[in-house]
């Protein structure tokens, strides 16, 4: 029987510890072959759990609050106006950040298991399923974070990866689908609308996902964006796009294959 990640988090403390029955092994096994979130964050704490039963200074819960302070004030800086060049010691402190947005990612991982050894080292218990959750929230924040982050970029490619990373998530938050909404409506990349359609079709059951993937297809301008997003919408069962699709099938400054393609999706429905 397939279980939910909320269920398996409550297994993997025990996992983890050695001290699951056999059935809850297998359940967790099978979920993890599965489900890469649950397996990424399972391979993280996996790693925490070989380090050394010894107490951190307090030089590392400093090393941790400046790495974890400067990863913050880098996605901020990312999307910020360029200051005139003045110097200052903020800007000094901060002078090291790298530009590349994927090496500042990895720097957030680094700091979340910087911060999650810190706790669990200074502990000699296996870690609880609230430790887990925290951590799963962390890494998923984080995820949407990049996600959002790279999809405002400049770079066609950066926003490609971006709605690539959107696709990680199995539940994002509102401002990630409200990118890739941005994206496949008003994106000048084709490639990025087709990827955004394609990525949104998993969200079916959010009413705000069809409703906007409809005032997209009103809008494009694209004939493989147009008949992307009338695919999408049939496998959806989004009725509200009917209207539409009866106005893209008779308007005859419409390409042939997007007015052929709403007539077949008319009839679908």
């Amino acid at each position: 029987m397939a279980m939910r990640c909320e269920e398996i988090q409550e297994l993997l403390p025990e996992y983890w510890a050695g001290s699951a029955n056999a059935q809850g092994r297998e359940l967790v096994k099978s979920h993890l072959a599965e489900c890469a979130e649950c397996r990424e964050s399972s391979q993280l704490w996996s790693m925490l759990g070989e380090l050394p039963d010894e107490k951190p200074g307090p030089e590392v819960a400093v090393r941790f609050r400046t790495m974890l302070a400067a990863y913050r004030h880098g996605l901020e800086q990312a999307e910020a106006p360029k200051p005139k060049k003045s110097f200052s010691i903020s800007q000094w402190l901060y002078g090291w950040w790298p530009a590349k947005l994927e090496l500042q990612v990895s720097i957030a991982a680094a700091c979340l298991a910087v911060g999650v050894a810190i706790g669990v080292v200074a502990s000699s218990n296996a870690p609880s399923a609230k430790e887990f959750a925290k951590l799963h929230d962390e890494l998923r924040g984080t995820r949407e974070m990049v996600a959002v982050s790279l999809m405002r970029q400049q770079s066609a490619s950066d926003r490609l990866r971006g709605v690539s990373w959107s696709t990680r998530l199995n539940r994002p938050d509102e401002e990630v689908l409200g990118a890739l909404l941005a994206a496949v409506d008003q994106d000048p990349s084709v490639d990025v609308r087709l990827a955004a359609a394609d990525a949104l079709r998993k969200y079916a059951n959010v009413p705000e996902v069809g409703q906007g993937m409809v005032t997209a297809l009103g809008r494009s301008d694209s004939p493989l964006v147009q008949i992307a997003l009338i695919d999408a919408l049939v496998d959806m069962r989004d009725r509200r796009s009917v209207t539409v699709l009866k106005k893209l099938s008779a308007d005859q400054a419409v390409n042939e294959s997007v007015r052929q393609r709403a007539n077949w999706a008319i009839g679908r429905f």
